[in-house]
C-alpha cells in the first residue's frame, strides 16, 4: 500500500497565538516586511500589543498639496510635525486619524502650529493619556478668542510643553482640562507655569522644569512634591540663584525620589541634600560648571544607586576619600576639557574609579579620548561588561580586549582611526559591537575580528552601501545587523 503523503506544513499554519508571539520579537522594519506576506500577516503585524511600539507621524515639510491618506491601522500613538503655514493641515490630519481616533492615547505636535489648529485636533482625541507640544505656537485665526475651549481629559497623565510655551500657558487651562496629571515636563519661565506646578504638586510623580528667572526658581524650590519619583531641574541660566538647605524643599521632602537630574553651576549642596533625604535614588545625573573637590563623597550612602552621569567641569579629586559605591553599575562621563592640557589631570580622576566603583559594568566617556586613558581603562577596570567611547583618535597601542575578561559589548561613536584600533585586538568575547562610521573594507573585516558577534549596529548606515550591508549579513548569518538609528519604532508619512 502506498503511504499517504502528508500535506506540507507552512509557518502560516501555526496558531494565531504562536504567530503573534513570534511577531512580538520583531522590529518595526521587520514587521513591515512580514506584513507584505499575506492579508492575515498584514493584520497581525500591526495589531494588538505591537501597536504600542509604532507611531503614525505626519511630517509637513513643504507646501505641496498632496492629500493625506486615511490611516487604516488602529494606531495608538500619533504625531504631527509642521514646517509650514498650511491653514488646513489640522482638517487633513483629523481626516487621516478618523478611523482610529478613539484608540489614540498619545499625541505629539511639533513645529510651527496655530493654536486654533491644536484646539481642533485635541477635540478629536478624547482618550489621550500623553500629550507633547513643542515648537513655535501662534495665533493667526481671527476666530480664536485667546482661550482654548477643550474637553476634560480624565486619562491624561503625561504632559510635555517645550520651547516658546508661554503662549500655551496663557491659553491652555491645564489645571481644568487634565485633573489627573502625574508627569509634567515644561519650561518654567512665567508665573502661569509656576502655578501649574503648584496646583499639581500633591500628585505629581515626575517633574522636569527649566528656568531662566531667579525669582521663579526661588518660588519653585519651596514647593513640596510628596509623591515625586523623578525630577529634572535645569538652573543653568539662573546662576545668580544661591542654593541652600532652606530653599530646597522640593528635594528634601521628596522621600520617595528614585531618579534625579540636577543642572546647576555648583551642585555640591544638591548632592548633600539628596544623600541626606533621598536614600532610594537609583539614577543620578549631575551637570555642573565645576564639580568641586570631594563633593561626591556622600554617594556611598546611596545604597540603591546604580546609574551615575557626570557632565561638565570635573575636578581631578572629585572622588578623593570617597568610600566605595558598591551598588553602582553604570557611569556616564561628559567632560569639558581644554584639548590636551588636562590629559594627566583627567587620568588622575580615572585612577580613582576602580576603588570607588568596584562593581562597575558599563562605562561611557563622551569627550576627546586620549590613549593614556584607554590604556588605564583596559588594564585596570576589569569588571566592565560594556565600554562606550565617543569622540577621539586612537590606534589601540598597548590595549588588549582580553584584559577585560567580562567585556562583551563595545560601542565606538565618532572615533577616528578605527581600522587600526580593531586590527590591534581581535576578540572572541565581543557579542555586541556598535560603530558610527567605518569604511567598507574595514567593515567587512569585522567577522574575523569579532567571530562571536551576535549584534552589529551601524549607526550611520547611509555611509555604507546596501551591497556591503547585505554581504556582512551573509558573512555573519548568526549576527543581527542593524543599519541606522534604532531609537524610535516609527512609521512616518510625509506630505
Amino acid at each position: 500500500m502506498d503511504s499517504i503523503t502528508q500535506p506540507r506544513k507552512e509557518i502560516s499554519d501555526l496558531p494565531i497565538e504562536i504567530l503573534e508571539k513570534i511577531l512580538d520579537y520583531l522590529t518595526v522594519a521587520d514587521l513591515k516586511n512580514a506584513s507584505l506576506v499575506c492579508r492575515q500577516w498584514s493584520h497581525l503585524a500591526f495589531s494588538g500589543r505591537r501597536m504600542d511600539h509604532v507611531r503614525f507621524v505626519v511630517q509637513i515639510q513643504n507646501q505641496e498639496k498632496k492629500p493625506l491618506r486615511e490611516g487604516k491601522r488602529q494606531y495608538r500613538h500619533i504625531g504631527l510635525g509642521c514646517g509650514s503655514e498650511d491653514e488646513n493641515i489640522h482638517i487633513e490630519f483629523i481626516q487621516a486619524i478618523k478611523g482610529f481616533k478613539k484608540n489614540v492615547t498619545s499625541l505629539g505636535v511639533h513645529g510651527e502650529v496655530d493654536l486654533s489648529q491644536i484646539q481642533c485636533i485635541l477635540h478629536d482625541v478624547p482618550n489621550l493619556q500623553a500629550l507633547s507640544l513643542k515648537g513655535l505656537f501662534r495665533i493667526r485665526s481671527r476666530r480664536f478668542d485667546g482661550v482654548m475651549m477643550l474637553p476634560v481629559f480624565h486619562q491624561l497623565y503625561d504632559l510635555k510643553m517645550w520651547h516658546y510655551s508661554s503662549l500655551l500657558e496663557e491659553t491652555f487651562d491645564i489645571c481644568s482640562i487634565a485633573p489627573n496629571l502625574q508627569r509634567i515636563n515644561m519650561d518654567c519661565h512665567t508665573e502661569n507655569a509656576l502655578k501649574v506646578f503648584k496646583h499639581f504638586s500633591h500628585q505629581l510623580k515626575s517633574v522636569k522644569a527649566y528656568f531662566k528667572k531667579v525669582d521663579l526658581v526661588a518660588s519653585f524650590c519651596k514647593i513640596s512634591f510628596p509623591e515625586l519619583l523623578e525630577i529634572e531641574v535645569d538652573l543653568c541660566y539662573s546662576d545668580k540663584f544661591i542654593v541652600s538647605s532652606s530653599n530646597c524643599a522640593f528635594i528634601a521632602e521628596s522621600k520617595r525620589l528614585q531618579r534625579a537630574t540636577l543642572k546647576y553651576a555648583k551642585a555640591a549642596l544638591f548632592v548633600n541634600i539628596l544623600v541626606e533625604h533621598c536614600r532610594d535614588i537609583t539614577f543620578l545625573h549631575i551637570c555642573s560648571d565645576e564639580l568641586e573637590n570631594q563633593c561626591l563623597n556622600g554617594l556611598a550612602n546611596l545604597t540603591k544607586l546604580t546609574i551615575l552621569t557626570l557632565e561638565g567641569g570635573l575636578d581631578r579629586n572629585v572622588f578623593e576619600e570617597c568610600q566605595p559605591i558598591a551598588s553602582l553599575q553604570e557611569l556616564h562621563l561628559f567632560f569639558v576639557l581644554e584639548e590636551y592640557c588636562v590629559v594627566y589631570d583627567t587620568l588622575k580622576f580615572l585612577k580613582g574609579l576602580p576603588a570607588v566603583m568596584p562593581n562597575l559594568s558599563r562605562l561611557s566617556i563622551s569627550t576627546y579620548i586620549h590613549e593614556v586613558w584607554l590604556q588605564f581603562i583596559f588594564n585596570n577596570m576589569v569588571s566592565l561588561k560594556c565600554l562606550e567611547l565617543k569622540n577621539g583618535w586612537m590606534s589601540g597601542a598597548g590595549v588588549h580586549l582580553d584584559t577585560l575578561p567580562h567585556l562583551t559589548e563595545l560601542r565606538l561613536n565618532k572615533v577616528s582611526n578605527c581600522d587600526r584600533f580593531l586590527q590591534n585586538f581581535p576578540s572572541t568575547k565581543i557579542k555586541t559591537f556598535a560603530i558610527t562610521y567605518m569604511d567598507e573594507n574595514t567593515l567587512l573585516s569585522i567577522p574575523a575580528v569579532f567571530p562571536s558577534l551576535r549584534i552589529l549596529h551601524l549607526v550611520e548606515s547611509n555611509a555604507q552601501s546596501k551591497e556591503c550591508i547585505e554581504k556582512l549579513r551573509s558573512l555573519m548569518p548568526l549576527c543581527t545587523v542593524i543599519a541606522g538609528n534604532i531609537t524610535p519604532k516609527l512609521e512616518q508619512y510625509y506630505k
